[in-house]
């Protein structure tokens, strides 16, 4: 019989999510036929395990209720600071040296270090979910001047606040879940910072405006309970954690490219797309070099001046 595992998606974009948990599942069945993967939403998972009650899917993977997620990199903060690096502004030159770190000793040390107080989680693998950030707004934003005393909705992670009101914007951290919400109600003139993929998914009915600075990668980490990592044979977790590259992997080649389709998708639908040139990012770089000595040291010892020589 097989053993039947619980592997819950948590956030948007709900369909690159699912493509990810259900490419993992067909990898894993190439290596063996011993386990079941159950993919479902959050709104799945309530329906059928929690008399549709919805709970966060962190907590739901701390309890051992569910076995594998995705969530955001910053989300996993709180079990090791280091997580926050990852956000640091024009920290990866391109897509391949982030391979490089995401992929290598560096990012298999972080994926390592999700233990705190007592709580503990296994990372398995480095997803785009994403890939490179984006401003969007439901207001004209030509240039970089336009950020200029704007509220912009990002993540509660002090360095993306840091950075964006180095941009001369207001910060306005928050869930990713509220940005929609805002708009829907009627709050005008907020940006919002996001992907193309998310963008695409559930944000350009709302924000017809974009700006496109590609000052840094939004992450997300596939994370298993403890518990039920070591209780399956150590032959196994090899397989599983070859599964969760290869599907790591293969959505990060598919969301660049999705990426750049939903950008020329956008540029032909007549949204404002506005991509800074090489001159405006070295400006933005500019901007932002305060941060980057601020949070230089501040977390692992040599661990940006590690990823940046990766």
């Amino acid at each position: 019989m097989k053993q039947k595992i619980i592997w819950c998606v948590q956030h948007n974009p709900v369909e690159l999510l699912l493509r990810v948990a259900r490419d993992f599942a067909d990898i894993l069945n190439t290596y063996t036929d011993k386990y079941e993967i159950e993919v479902l939403t959050q709104k799945e998972y309530a329906d059928y395990y929690n008399n549709g009650v919805f709970e966060d899917t962190l907590d739901l993977v701390h309890q051992n209720k569910v076995q594998i997620s995705q969530t955001f990199t910053y989300k996993l903060a709180y079990l090791s600071s280091a997580f926050n690096a990852l956000d640091m502004p024009y920290l990866f030159r391109d897509h391949d040296h982030a391979q490089r770190v995401l992929e290598g000793p560096i990012g298999t040390g972080l994926l390592n270090s999700l233990k705190k107080e007592g709580r503990e989680l296994k990372g398995l693998a480095f997803t785009y979910s994403g890939g490179y950030r984006i401003f969007c707004s439901d207001q004209p934003i030509s240039g970089l001047d336009d950020l200029k005393g704007r509220r912009v909705m990002i993540s509660p992670n002090p360095l993306a606040i840091d950075t964006v009101s180095a941009m001369g914007a207001e910060a306005e951290p928050g869930d990713v879940h509220e940005v929609r919400n805002n708009w829907f109600e009627g709050r005008s003139g907020l940006i919002s910072e996001t992907t193309w993929v998310r963008y695409q998914d559930w944000l350009s009915d709302y924000a017809p405006y974009v700006l496109d600075a590609q000052h840094s990668l939004f992450l997300t980490t596939l994370i298993a309970n403890v518990e039920f990592w070591e209780s399956l044979p150590a032959e196994d977790r090899v397989l599983f954690e070859k599964a969760a590259q290869q599907a790591a992997s293969n959505e990060k080649k598919f969301t660049i490219a999705e990426a750049e389709r939903l950008r020329e998708q956008a540029a032909e639908l007549d949204n404002q797309i506005v991509v800074l040139n090489e001159q405006e990012i070295d400006q933005v770089r500019a901007m932002v070099q305060p941060v980057i000595n601020k949070w230089q040291t501040a977390f692992i010892p040599n661990l940006i001046e590690a990823i940046r020589a990766s």
